[in-house]
Order: structure tokens, then C-alpha cells, then sequence
């Protein structure tokens, strides 16, 4: 059984999409397609029933869903009143790395937002760029 991308062609090239259990890397240069790609593979699972959470260092929340109008993905309005999806953005100043490998992120209220959405599968985390 693969997770389907909702990304045109890739799910083809991936053998019917990611493998489940795996944590898969989108690395690309500013302007490459990388928010768009995790948007797109965010909307896919909402719309199989899945919720999401999108996590940002750089994209407030209004600028995330202002780019996902822009794509005609109007209904991404409709699934954080839903509770199926929800946007974070995380502050840089509020990362604590304790080695090269990992990190804790210091933010209670975050933490106690996305209490609810600990069960599903989580889709997509942004990049540290």
C-alpha cells in the first residue's frame, strides 16, 4: 500500500506514491515549488479524510492560505474552521538545538494547539529555510 502525493505524475514515478512509515524530504532552492508541493499533498489527504498540520519558519498563516487561494484551493478555508487542518508558524528564536540532530521546540501554546491532531498522520513540516 503506498500514501498517494496528490502531485501530478509523481505517484506514478513513486511507484503509486510514498511508502507509508517513511519520512520523505522535499529539498529545493527559494521559488522551487516546495510550499506549493506540501500544499498540494496536505489538500490530498484532507480530502481522503486525514487532517494535516502545516508548520512554517518563514509563511504566516495568512500568506499560506492567501497562496492556496491563488491556486483555486479555495476550500482550505473551509477545513481549518473544520479543525481538519491547521497552520503554524514556529519563531527561530524559540528552537533550542541540543546537537547537530536534534532539537526541541520551546512553545507550550503550540504544543497544546496541536494536541488534537497528535493521532492522524502528520503530512507535512516546512522548511528550516
Amino acid at each position: 500500500m503506498r500514501i498517494e502525493t496528490g502531485i501530478f505524475g509523481l505517484d506514478d514515478l513513486l511507484g503509486g506514491g510514498y511508502l507509508p512509515n517513511t519520512v520523505n524530504v522535499v529539498l529545493g532552492s527559494t521559488g522551487t515549488g516546495k510550499t506549493t508541493f506540501a500544499l498540494q499533498y496536505l489538500m490530498k489527504g484532507i480530502e481522503k479524510g486525514e487532517k494535516g498540520i502545516f508548520i512554517s519558519f518563514d509563511m504566516k498563516e495568512s500568506d499560506i492560505i492567501e497562496t492556496v487561494a491563488s491556486l483555486g484551493w479555495d476550500e482550505i478555508r473551509d477545513y481549518i474552521s473544520e479543525d481538519r487542518l491547521t497552520i503554524n508558524r514556529f519563531y527561530v528564536e524559540k528552537i533550542t538545538f541540543l546537537n547537530n540532530d536534534l532539537f526541541i521546540v520551546f512553545d507550550i501554546t503550540y504544543l497544546t494547539k496541536i494536541q488534537k491532531f497528535l493521532n492522524p498522520l502528520l503530512r507535512k513540516t516546512d522548511s528550516l529555510s
